[in-house]
């Protein structure tokens, strides 16, 4: 490339950043929030500033199957991956404690109020 294509494209940028932060400011009010943005969608443990404790088994039995004892994946119960990986490691620690059972659902739990459906999980598995 020759030198004036070069200067060319080192001050091409810079002119349509201006550009666009100029047409932007002329297009919003000051101080506003954009009307088009996407709201953030919150975990159900995020939002309401749940906090995971390994003594609260009515809480974590929510979120393991009643037929395998299995904790359901983050398609499922719509949890952010940071509370899912807590939720886990809590519940590990509920069942070392003697909190929970191992295997299966504890059966006086099994006619709480659910949490969310499994049986129509917040996004499809990747793998069906």
């Amino acid at each position: 490339m020759n030198r004036a294509g070069a200067r060319l494209l080192s001050w091409m940028p810079s002119i349509g950043k201006n550009f666009t932060e100029r047409r932007l400011c002329a297009t919003l009010p000051s101080g506003s929030p954009n009307p088009y943005e996407k709201e953030k969608v919150k975990c159900l443990l995020c939002a309401h500033d749940i906090k995971l404790d390994y003594k609260n088994s009515r809480l974590l039995q929510q979120f393991v199957s009643s037929f395998s004892g299995r904790v359901y994946d983050r398609h499922v119960t719509g949890l952010c991956s940071h509370q899912h990986d807590k939720l886990v490691k809590t519940i590990a620690l509920s069942r070392r404690a003697g909190y929970m059972p191992i295997f299966v659902k504890d059966p006086k739990y099994l006619r709480d109020a659910k949490l969310f459906d499994p049986m129509k999980p917040i996004r499809s598995h990747s793998f069906a």
